[in-house]
């Protein structure tokens, strides 16, 4: 519902920051939750790796091929060895 909702507010817009699809590699969803956004991400850029990350189990099994889910605590020291795209402001 949440997802829907922001979804309606920014016109369908996925994110604000000012990245061009063309500098996207890897992409990090925390707190993923049911991982919705993360596959709207994943099949609008297919040309970028997306990670979802969540403490429950609870994404879906059938996701675009680009997009993966780990069950991870952000809490925790942090595991990932590759870097994740960010805004430049």
């Amino acid at each position: 519902m949440q997802h829907h909702i922001f979804s309606l507010t920014l016109s369908g817009k996925l994110f604000l920051s000012p990245l061009s699809s063309s500098t996207l590699h890897n992409v990090l969803d925390i707190g993923t939750g049911t991982g919705i956004w993360a596959i709207d991400f994943a099949d609008d850029h297919p040309e970028t790796n997306v990670k979802g990350i969540d403490l429950s189990p609870i994404q879906p099994s059938f996701i675009p091929p680009n997009l993966s889910f780990e069950i991870d605590d952000l809490e925790e020291e942090w595991t990932f060895n590759e870097k994740f795209d960010r805004s430049e402001e």
